[in-house]
């Protein structure tokens, strides 16, 4: 997941770079035009790519418990949360700089998750037939 959400975003970005800014403006692609990418993987949440990466970590984390322990804590889980806390952080200095640079950032903020991935769009999609695609 953390592969594929960083290619569509390397992707998105690359074409974006590619175009001047007059191009962007009369571009038939939505996300070139507001100048962030909604499609995707990030149409369940703003950060699919930190998602993935933060789950495996907790993954790992949770190898280290064994059924003999009585709790399901152990000193291990200062790393997890650590990296959780780093990346809280990190999102939300990344956000803020979106939202000040496009106006429409804050619209996906307020539909889209940040970071875990929305069951309810990703069940919605899946009914209405949509699976991945672009989201308005």
């Amino acid at each position: 997941m953390e592969t594929v959400a960083d290619e569509q975003h390397f992707r998105f970005q690359t074409y974006k770079h590619s175009l001047s800014a007059e191009e962007r403006l009369k571009s038939d692609d939505i996300d070139v035009k507001k100048g962030f990418y909604t499609c995707g993987l990030f149409a369940y949440c703003r950060h699919p790519n930190y998602f993935a990466e933060q789950s495996m970590w907790v993954c790992v984390y949770l190898f280290s418990i064994t059924p003999k322990e009585s709790d399901f804590i152990n000193w291990t889980i200062i790393g997890p949360i650590l990296l959780i806390l780093l990346f809280q952080g990190s999102m939300r200095f990344g956000e803020s700089i979106s939202a000040s640079k496009y106006p429409l950032y804050k619209e996906y903020q307020r539909r889209i998750p940040q970071c875990i991935p929305s069951l309810a769009i990703i069940v919605s999609d899946l009914l209405e037939g949509k699976g991945r695609k672009k989201r308005s």
